[in-house]
């Protein structure tokens, strides 16, 4: 065989200044332990000296400079004592602000990150999660012309209590989906 060297002796440290906004509220609603959690977030960050993998030559490297924009919001609602739904979305745009791909998306960044589960703990002895995840809008290079389509994949989690150890059984991709990210 080969080796293969991941090494670059010319990476530079990566650094970045950004702003963030963000609002959060909470609303308690009608019956026992039931409320709902609203966060609202917009970003902007800069980055120079991004660290980079590039698959082509197996090593890392430097981005001179990138922008990442974003918007994240999330939505908890605890409907009662032993039901709770959570949605997150997060809409990215991160880009090449110098360079011959100046302008265009970088690789493996998704631009679109969707979050849907549900908790049930009907006693104090047992709880489940089901949860869903969408990803989508992503390039594999750094040009732009090799795009991934959208992605959906299930997680589920079953708990129990056995005296005083907690069981956990995890599956990962239930319904085996070709997910594009994990």
């Amino acid at each position: 065989g080969s080796g293969i060297n991941l090494s670059n002796s010319a990476l530079q440290p990566q650094h970045s200044s950004g702003v963030e906004f963000g609002v959060y509220q909470r609303l308690d609603l009608p019956g026992e332990a039931t409320f709902a959690e609203l966060t609202l977030a917009a970003y902007r960050q800069e980055v120079r000296d991004e660290i980079d993998f590039d698959l082509r030559t197996f090593k890392y490297g430097n981005i001179l400079q990138s922008r990442h924009d974003g918007i994240e919001a999330s939505l908890t609602a605890r409907l009662s004592p032993v039901l709770s739904l959570r949605n997150a979305f997060t809409l990215m745009q991160v880009t090449f602000r110098s360079g011959e791909n100046a302008g265009k998306r970088l690789k493996n960044i998704p631009q679109v990150v969707a979050t849907s589960s549900a908790h049930l703990s009907p006693g104090k002895s047992i709880e489940g999660t089901l949860t869903h995840r969408f990803v989508g809008g992503l390039f594999l290079d750094d040009p732009n012309r090799e795009w991934l389509p959208g992605s959906h994949s299930f997680d589920a989690m079953l708990s129990w209590m056995v005296g005083a150890v907690r069981l956990q059984l995890v599956g990962v991709n239930v319904g085996d989906s070709h997910a594009s990210t994990g």
